[in-house]
């Protein structure tokens, strides 16, 4: 995600993977708004995926199942969807010249 921010114009500066060590990175990117001194704006979503031993279900946690109006599944209440969304719409709001009022920060961390 850092990479594809970076190729549709933000600067280094405005995107940093930073962490505690490797398999604990997070990325922090920042599309700057209008100098109106108003605060940021903080989008969050987390990007890892908590460890699921299939002895502790009754069904394979790794595969999706919709069963009687229900979806089971590691992480299909998720919010991975978030992540790309708001990546996404930082790259769109770049491309398209959009200036928000307030800086807009994404984080997208490790850990919930």
């Amino acid at each position: 995600m850092a990479q594809r921010l970076l190729d549709a114009g933000f600067p280094p500066e405005d995107v940093k993977v930073v962490g505690p060590n490797e398999r604990k990175m997070n990325l922090v990117a920042r599309l700057r708004g209008a100098e109106t001194g108003r605060p940021p704006i903080l989008l969050l979503a987390h990007l890892d995926v908590v460890e699921a031993l299939p002895t502790d279900w009754s069904m394979d946690p790794w595969t999706f199942i919709e069963q009687d109006g229900y979806y089971y599944g590691r992480g299909v209440t998720d919010d991975k969807d978030e992540a790309a969304i708001y990546t996404a719409n930082l790259i769109r709001y770049k491309q398209e010249g959009f200036v928000p009022d307030r800086d807009i920060i994404v984080a997208l961390t490790a850990d919930e």
